[in-house]
């Protein structure tokens, strides 16, 4: 008989308790943006905004949509300097993450500094503006729909991407 309130409190504990840890979205994920890319956003609808865009798959379940010259003059507008990914479900066809490099750009270079490069995203994109923690260099936004990680590791680590963003999908891969 003892058990029986012990498993409800229990259950109760459990639901709350995951609830309190949910993060709601600051910015909707159907309103979050960097440079016009969208997590959510149909790959056809996509490549009506920028026909360059090709689909690749790099093999197992990675599909990519491409740029012949790392970008398009669209993107590059917005200050980025290349696209190093956009994922999309194969099934679904929306996208699930995206990779954008800023290197050499308008916004920044190796030697912009972590807060400011930040601040220029904050600024110009439809991104979260309170809840970032800082680790090492990079910024980290994560709420129950997406993450978002502004990195910049000046061009010193041994896989150094410099200034770049990266925003992943409840779906992607690497949520």
């Amino acid at each position: 008989m003892k058990s029986i309130p012990l498993c409800l409190g229990f259950a109760i504990f459990a639901l709350f308790g995951s609830t309190a840890w949910a993060k709601p979205c600051e910015i909707p994920v159907q309103s979050m943006n960097v440079a016009g890319l969208k997590l959510g956003q149909s790959i056809r609808e996509f490549q009506k905004l920028h026909p360059t865009a090709k689909p690749v798959v790099l093999g197992g379940n990675n599909y990519q949509l491409e740029f012949a010259d790392g970008t398009d003059a669209q993107i590059k507008k917005t200050g980025v300097s290349s696209v190093q990914h956009i994922r999309y479900d194969p099934d679904t066809k929306v996208i699930t993450s995206f990779s954008l490099s800023f290197l050499d750009g308008p916004m920044a270079s190796y030697e912009t500094d972590l807060d400011l490069f930040k601040s220029r995203i904050l600024k110009k994109f439809k991104v979260a503006q309170k809840g970032w923690v800082q680790e090492k260099n990079k910024y980290t936004y994560q709420c129950d729909d997406y993450r978002i990680e502004i990195h910049q590791d000046y061009g010193a680590e041994h896989t150094a991407i410099g200034p770049t963003v990266m925003v992943f999908g409840q779906k992607s891969t690497m949520f």
